[in-house]
């Protein structure tokens, strides 16, 4: 723990000169440049800031924030500092991707108690965590020059009766502390039988031993204030521990003791879990020891989304408090009010004119504190620019999904005004089924619940609904809607009669389905979803949707698998599924296909029963295998000349993680050799085929290199990023794989369209990701719940349109969401470039196309309504579109007013000069 930090001018100096060497890598050949112009930029601004100041680093999703990381840590750590990268739970494999990619290493991320205490269990005889597989056991943490900590690194689940290594490093280090400053350990320490976790000992023992005898030292003085604060003998209770007890902040404080003192803090994400009582704001303060001249840098697309008060919690990341700073509250404020008094009168003179001065204030307040590249910089923006006439901002295309009420079978139009009733009648009743039948009648959720009886309702679905009621308040209130009722709002009631008005209505709104079938497969907006996805892929597109209820997910994901089905079937195209699969058969333990496949049948107006349904998958299931028979017969072969194994055996020396994979999966195939366990398709070499098979297509004119690529890249996405790294651990690793392939590759049904919730497994997330980034595999169709696939997913390859089926209450998350396809490097980007060279006209210049799906008619509609208010009020902060686009269609002065005002708006671009520092 000694600070050997030589100080930030050194760290800019290396900045510097990072930032030039990128330079002379781009001038000579641009496409060794690993940082593009932007992120060059952004290097120098940091060396300017950061002596002075921590910095938010804002750039919109996509455009590469975390390679300025990278490099900034990388300078940190050559300048001789230490760095903490603070990221969400899943994207600790990705981080790593990129260090090592800027040479940076860094051990595992840290998840758990029970990671944490890896690098110091090997010197106990035995351990509880002894099943935690570990490799980073000979330096402790506080040696390292950079460490990966998860957000939820602290949520520790510390009951009344936790294990004793859960708690005890606090009294542990109590004790240590006090042996090493008085020369002996507290009296009846060795009795204490909850102290005799020999590998919690040595922890402790390991952290006293590396804290410089130097009370300047903060690792010094943080250690002190714990021995000075930690009651003996009481602190050897695992009651004491539990969230919100006395003792729990100073074991966060002892297991940070343990991480060591960091010169640079990064926060990944940083608008999550904005609370003061959040688990970043708890890892920030309690557990992340930070040297006197640390630097935090915060990196967020969305450092506001919802209200410009937001902007404290921001810059609170970094260690400012903007609260008692009159300037930033000011300047922040100002800039709000005159965004919607211009909006209200952009014609007056007076009021454009206090917009430009009120956003030089707010620019030059926070310009020392942020940066912010938006996409206006891109180079695939500008082109577009350039060839359509068209502003920035239209390179992305919204188009409306709509479902108009007036037009739809009587069924449903009854079901909407029974709906609508009884939101009315019951609204702060008791029932509060029925009072959120008016919040999710629209997107599918209150149909599935109210009518589909049969199926339980998913937990993750009556949390959101919970949200839903809340954010529905949030919302209202943030816009000011004093007329507008949510469905919380408190009004005097006569329950009996009440009670009565929502039995009726309930019944009315059961009755209106009574004689239907398919009461979630066929409704109205699933159906107008399913219309634009289809149109999208007979076009050779890929289309990417959000929703929030799973069940409507589901019944999405299975009406489209069932109507692509058909449709192969009719065409004559294979499919890989041998039959209609049921409930309680061997191979499918979940969903009965059934009333999908029934409701395609009718949708699409075929004659087919589902006998001869099964007959002709049957049939045509023979031929497929045939295919992939034909398909593995070479594959070895192929694989090994790719991999450039060819005469090489698992022995040879220097083999890479790849080719030892390889060879472990060829001994695998061997062993399972045709006429071995072939029949059902799950033997090594099968199911490495059909997986090729499925991301490469037929292959027919690929050479042996894109075999070789093709098998990185899954196994890859199948192994966490660290596993298989050592020599002799690939051998190990392969059956682990093999098992992984076997769930994600062995499924019984076709994958045209594929859910991805909370219950898909981090390796599967992986390939699903690489196989839908590849265009011509499936699945054509990805449907993710909004909560898992918001960050850390790239999607961009292969897919330009996105679908929110259901629109979120945030509109930092919709960017996000977006986020996902708007990526540097982008399908979109390279469909722009194809069309410019092929001279295609600006009014056809292919574009990002965002489609939300709008029940008209219900509170879906409302819902996007507040939605695109609160987004118009984003895009003011964050990119100065004081008038929303939309509004200047056809309107050529309001569009020349709405250009001046965005001239004036605030800029934060890394190319300007900052001229002064706080």
């Amino acid at each position: 723990m000694h600070e050997t930090f030589r100080g930030w001018d050194e760290a800019a100096v290396h900045l510097k000169s990072f930032a030039a060497a990128q330079k002379a890598l781009e001038l000579g050949a641009g496409a060794s440049a690993r940082l593009n112009q932007g992120q060059q930029s952004a290097l120098l601004a940091l060396a300017q800031r950061l002596p002075h100041n921590g910095v938010v680093i804002a750039d919109e999703v996509g455009m590469g924030k975390t390679r300025i990381a990278v490099e900034t840590a990388r300078a940190v750590i050559a300048a001789g500092g230490r760095v903490a990268v603070l990221v969400p739970p899943g994207l600790g494999y990705q981080w790593r991707d990129e260090l090592r990619q800027g040479h940076v290493e860094s051990p595992h991320i840290i998840r758990s108690l029970a990671n944490y205490f890896g690098p110091w269990k090997a010197q106990a005889e035995s351990s509880p965590v002894a099943g935690e597989a570990w490799k980073d056991e000979a330096k402790p943490w506080f040696s390292q020059p950079l460490l990966i900590v998860s957000h939820a690194f602290t949520n520790w689940r510390l009951g009344d009766s936790p294990a004793n290594w859960r708690w005890s490093l606090l009294p542990e280090l109590y004790a240590h502390w006090r042996k090493r400053t008085t020369g002996r350990m507290p009296r009846k320490y060795f009795s204490e039988e909850a102290l005799l976790n020999s590998f919690v000992s040595s922890t402790a023992r390991s952290i006293c031993a590396a804290i410089p005898n130097d009370p300047d030292n903060i690792a010094w003085q943080k250690c002190h204030a714990l021995s000075e604060k930690t009651p003996w003998p009481a602190a050897v209770d695992a009651k004491q521990y539990s969230r919100n007890k006395d003792l729990r902040p100073w074991l966060e404080c002892a297991v940070g003791l343990g991480l060591g003192v960091f010169d640079l803090v990064i926060v990944d994400e940083a608008h999550k879990s904005r609370g003061a009582e959040s688990g970043l704001s708890g890892l920030l303060e309690s557990v992340i020891q930070r040297s006197p001249s640390a630097r935090v840098l915060a990196m967020t697309a969305t450092p506001v989304e919802l209200e410009v008060g937001q902007w404290q919690n921001t810059l609170a990341r970094i260690g400012l408090d903007i609260k008692s700073t009159p300037a930033f509250t000011e300047a922040i404020d100002a800039y709000a009010k005159a965004v919607k008094t211009a909006r209200l009168s952009p014609g007056n003179t007076e009021v454009r004119e206090a917009y430009a001065k009120a956003a030089g204030d707010f620019q030059s307040v926070l310009s020392p504190y942020l940066l912010r590249r938006d996409k206006r910089t891109d180079q695939a923006v500008l082109a577009f620019v350039r060839h359509s006439g068209a502003s920035a901002n239209s390179y992305r295309h919204e188009e409306e999904i709509s479902v108009d009420t007036a037009r739809l079978a009587p069924a449903w139009r009854k079901s909407v005004c029974a709906a609508e009733a009884l939101s009315f009648t019951s609204r702060n009743s008791q029932d509060r089924q029925s009072q959120r039948i008016r919040l999710t009648l629209g997107n599918g959720h209150g149909i599935s619940t109210l009518l589909d009886r049969k199926l339980s309702p998913d937990p993750s679905d009556v949390q959101q609904e919970e949200s839903d009621v809340e954010q529905e308040a949030e919302a209202l209130k943030s816009l000011g809607d004093t007329n507008g009722q949510s469905a919380s709002a408190e009004v005097p009631t006569d329950n009996g009669k009440q009670a009565q008005r929502t039995q009726w209505w309930q019944s009315a709104l059961r009755q209106s389905f009574a004689e239907s079938e398919d009461s979630l497969f066929g409704h109205p907006a699933l159906m107008a979803c399913v219309d634009a996805i289809e149109t999208a892929t007979l076009a050779g597109e890929k289309v990417l949707i959000f929703g929030r209820f799973t069940q409507p997910l589901r019944a999405l994901v299975s009406l489209l698998n069932a109507r692509e089905m058909l449709r192969c079937l009719r065409d004559g195209r294979p499919w890989a599924q041998g039959k209609i699969h049921e409930p309680g058969s061997a191979d499918r333990a979940h969903d009965d296909e059934r009333p999908a496949v029934r409701a395609a049948l009718r949708q699409l107006g075929s004659s087919l029963s589902l006998s001869r349904v099964n007959e002709i998958l049957g049939q045509q299931y023979k031929d497929l295998e045939n295919a992939r028979e034909r398909w593995r017969a070479g594959l070895v072969d192929r694989l090994e000349a790719g991999l450039g194994m060819t005469g090489l055996s698992a022995e040879a020396e220097s083999l890479s993680k790849v080719q030892r994979l390889f060879c472990a999966f060829k001994e695998s195939a061997k062993r399972g050799a045709p006429g071995a366990n072939n029949q059902d398709g799950t033997h090594a070499l099968a199911l490495v085929g059909k997986a090729m098979l499925e991301l490469m297509g037929d292959g027919e004119n690929a050479a042996p290199a894109d075999f070789a690529l093709a098998f990185e890249q899954l196994v890859n996405a199948l192994a966490d990023r660290n596993e298989g790294d050592q020599d002799g651990e690939a051998l190990e690793l392969w059956p682990m794989l093999e098992a992984r392939l076997r769930e994600e590759y062995n499924r019984p049904q076709g994958g045209f369209a594929r859910l991805m919730f909370g219950g898909t497994s981090p390796s599967a997330r992986r390939v699903l990701q690489l196989a839908f980034n590849r265009p011509q595999s499936f699945p054509k169709v990805l449907v993710a719940q909004s909560m898992v696939g918001r960050e850390g997913l790239n999607l961009h390859k292969a897919c330009s349109t996105v679908i929110l089926l259901h629109p979120e209450w945030n509109p930092g998350v919709v960017e996000q969401q977006i986020g996902r396809v708007d990526r540097v490097g982008s399908h979109w980007s390279s469909q722009l470039e194809k069309a410019i060279a092929d001279n295609v006209p600006a009014e056809n210049l292919p574009r990002i196309n965002i489609r939300p799906v709008i029940f008209r008619g219900t509170y879906d509609e409302h819902h996007w309504k507040v939605l695109r208010e609160r987004w118009d009020d984003l895009r003011a902060q964050l990119h100065g579109v004081v008038i929303p686009p939309r509004l200047c269609i056809g309107d050529p002065e309001l569009q020349r007013l709405a250009q001046e005002l965005e001239a004036a708006a605030p800029n934060f671009s890394p190319d300007r000069q900052t001229t002064s520092h706080a």
